[in-house]
Formats: structure tokens, C-alpha cells, sequence
């Protein structure tokens, strides 16, 4: 209750400033990450839970950006989460707001027998994940989910999917880089059976 009303304040701090002025106006310059900005908009404006967010037309632009051979994914996100990992073959993998889907495109390349799975709010990212699995064949599974509710949201897409995995586990989860994001964290780490 305490964090809701710390945050809660600070949103009206926000509300009451220049930052909302400031916000929209990055969105339209694209300096600001959409989804970014887009949660903090509809925070702002209602009370609402978001259960999406909006990439527009960044979304391409990311996805170029990240399957380049220089970035910082490459060169320093991708082999820190090979490192943690360890062997994954065989296991099965659930990314957390796996955006555009590039981890689980990596990791599926070293790992031609792990299940990887991932799923994301932005439903422009999911649409491009989709696109790179089928164009690369490497038969990753991309849902529009929210992190707090995406058992629910993705047994409504895929009835069958945690009922393929043995009791219904999921070996490893990652979320990179987007923690910040998800409101109840809490309770995305319960939903996850590990």
C-alpha cells in the first residue's frame, strides 16, 4: 500500500509539472520510447490498468536497431543471459515482455532443443516477433500477454501450451529490461511455475 501511494504521489507530481507536457512532446520527436511514454500517458490520464502498449511506427526501427551486429544487446546483454543461463537444451524457456522477440530468436539459435516461449504487451513487437520465427523457422511461441495475468491471457490464444510442458513448468524465465515496467512485480513472479 505504501508503494502504491508513493507512486500514486509521484504521478500527481508528474500530473501538476511540465514532465507530461514534456513526455508528449518527446513521443512526437520519437526521442522517448513509446511504450514508455505510453504507460506513463495512460497513468496520467485514468485510472485504468493498460493492458497494451503502443510502438507505432518504432517498433520497425527497433527491431533494426536490435538485429544489428553492434548494439547493446549484442554485445552486452545477450552474452551475460547465455552466461546465467547456462545449457538450455531441451528446457523450457519463458520470456517476460520479450518485446520484438530477440532473445528468444538468440537463444533458440545456440539452442536448437530448448521450448522458448515469450510473450509481450506491445502487440506492434509481438506481430514482429512472429514475423522473425516464421521467417527464421524456429518455431518460438509469441503471445500479446500482460506479465500480471498471462497465464490466463495466453491459455486464451494457445489452450494447449502449458499443457505440452511437463507439470505445467516452465525451467527458466527471463525478463530483460523491462521490470520497470510492470506495475505488480510481485505478482508476476508467483504467477511463474518454476
Amino acid at each position: 500500500k505504501n508503494t502504491t501511494t508513493t507512486q500514486n504521489k509521484i504521478l500527481e507530481n508528474i500530473k501538476n509539472s511540465k514532465a507530461e507536457k514534456n513526455i508528449k512532446t518527446a513521443r512526437e520527436k520519437e526521442d522517448l520510447l513509446p511504450a514508455s511514454s505510453k504507460v506513463i500517458d495512460d497513468r496520467l490520464s485514468s485510472s485504468t490498468k493498460s493492458t497494451k502498449t503502443d510502438w507505432g511506427t518504432v517498433a520497425d526501427k527497433y527491431d533494426k536497431y536490435l538485429n544489428s551486429e553492434s548494439n547493446y544487446h549484442n554485445e552486452i546483454i545477450f552474452p551475460n543471459i547465455k552466461r546465467l543461463l547456462g545449457d538450455i537444451n531441451g528446457k523450457n524457456i519463458l520470456d517476460i515482455a520479450c518485446g520484438q522477440g530477440i532473445m528468444c530468436e538468440k537463444l533458440k539459435s545456440e539452442n536448437k532443443n530448448a521450448k522458448i516461449s515469450g510473450f509481450d504487451m506491445g502487440d506492434d513487437l509481438v506481430k514482429i516477433a512472429k514475423q522473425n520465427t516464421e521467417k527464421n523457422k524456429s518455431h518460438i511461441k509469441f503471445f500479446l500477454a500482460n506479465a500480471e495475468n498471462f497465464y490466463e491471457e495466453v491459455k486464451k490464444q494457445d489452450s494447449e501450451i502449458f499443457n505440452t510442458l511437463p507439470e505445467n513448468k516452465i525451467d527458466t524465465a527471463l525478463c530483460v529490461l523491462a521490470l520497470q515496467n510492470i506495475e505488480n512485480v510481485k505478482k508476476v513472479l508467483e504467477n511463474i511455475k518454476l
